[in-house]
């Protein structure tokens, strides 16, 4: 069942930046439209979490079925090395 509804997520995604790639740009761009154009999002409590959006969306773009612009892709990449340098245990 899990797996069922992580499948519509992704392809829920996957419809999204379809319809709108900007929001490949932004977590939190993302997890809005979602919950706005896929559920009710007057009641974020009963929405989808973000972290379920979130991860779902990073395994598309890791398996290539979603591309991010190169500069997404800096960007990215720079704040989970600031991120590491932070919290890493090293």
């Amino acid at each position: 069942m899990r797996e069922e509804i992580m499948n519509s997520v992704r392809s829920n995604i996957k419809l999204l930046v379809e319809l709108d790639p900007e929001c490949t740009k932004s977590y939190n761009m993302l997890v809005v439209m979602y919950w706005n154009m896929f559920e009710d999002a007057q009641d974020v409590s009963k929405c989808t979490s973000c972290e379920s959006i979130t991860r779902a969306f990073r395994s598309l773009v890791s398996k290539k079925e979603i591309i991010l612009d190169e500069v997404t892709e800096e960007v990215r990449d720079r704040e989970e090395k600031g991120f590491h340098e932070v919290f890493s245990n090293g």
